[in-house]
């Protein structure tokens, strides 16, 4: 392998690709790569897996699915964390009144 071509091809294609990071959905490769999986990653690195073929550019229902799983899986883990978070505390009603009221209670004399 010439390494001055496979680096002027990994420039070519850094080149015609826009933004800082980009989708890219994996092939099968003979190591056993599994094909179709969507993942962002740095420009730098998408060119060099593209060069490489192991991967290409995602298509846009592939990034849809990805973002849409993203943030279901996102949502998931906030709502996990927050449950966790959750801390319950039981109070008698006489503590509720007490806490309420600012000033000391004063005696009433009824006749």
């Amino acid at each position: 392998m010439n390494l001055r071509n496979y680096y002027e091809n990994v420039k070519k294609i850094r080149e015609g690709l826009s933004g800082q990071y980009v989708y890219l959905t994996s092939l099968a490769t003979p190591n056993g790569g599994k094909e179709g999986c969507v993942s962002e990653v740095p420009v730098e690195v998408a060119a060099r897996m593209i060069a490489d073929g192991v991967a290409r550019k995602s298509e846009v229902d592939e990034i849809l699915g990805y973002q849409l799983e993203a943030e279901s899986l996102r949502a998931a883990a906030q709502e996990d964390q927050l449950r966790n978070r959750l801390r319950i505390t039981l109070v008698n009603e006489p503590d509720i009144q007490l806490a309420g009221d600012k000033s000391p209670a004063k005696p009433t004399i009824r006749s």
